[in-house]
């Protein structure tokens, strides 16, 4: 992620904003810079409640079952937007 983050600021680096459209390219790339450098990560942690499965994300501690698919293909928390790290998959 830091790797990411010092070649946007390398590439916003470039623009030295003297027409709209540099602005424009400067302020994107500042925006996406911030965005990354807030971004949580979190990991699903698996819960039994006695009936079924349910995965809840260690940043909001929102619950959640799965009756399609699996929790290794939800990357994100859909309630707080939290990166997953593990996608369940060290449950």
């Amino acid at each position: 992620m830091d790797d990411l983050i010092s070649r946007l600021s390398e590439l916003r680096s470039q623009y030295s904003c003297f027409d709209e459209k540099e602005r424009k390219v400067y302020h994107t790339l500042s925006e996406a810079i911030e965005a990354l450098k807030e971004q949580r990560t979190g990991e699903w942690i698996l819960s039994f409640d006695g009936y079924e499965n349910t995965w809840v994300c260690s940043e909001c501690g929102e619950e959640y079952v799965l009756y399609d698919g699996v929790i290794s293909e939800q990357h994100y928390c859909p309630n707080c937007g939290s990166r997953m790290e593990n996608g369940g998959e060290d449950d």
